[in-house]
């Protein structure tokens, strides 16, 4: 997309997700358009009474006798 943008092609894109948490994130690495790219790209924001089903979220750790460095590496070797 970037690469699009930079050669100076009026390209528009259109990003669409129900659970996206990095959205103003992803509208500022758009940018708004190529003679301003510092802007953040146009946003619009749901909120969850959009939504036909309820959303639930669940996170899981996971505990590491190591460092960040280590379990890196244990992830690398798939």
């Amino acid at each position: 997309m970037r690469r699009m943008k930079s050669i100076g092609s009026d390209v528009r894109f259109v990003a669409l997700s129900a659970t996206v948490p990095n959205s103003n994130d992803i509208c500022t690495w758009l940018g708004r358009n190529s003679q301003s790219p510092e802007e953040p790209a146009h946003r619009e924001t749901f909120g969850p009474e959009f939504r036909p089903v309820q959303l639930v979220k669940h996170v899981y750790g996971f505990n590491y006798p190591g460092n960040d460095f280590q379990f890196d590496k244990v992830l690398d070797k798939s």
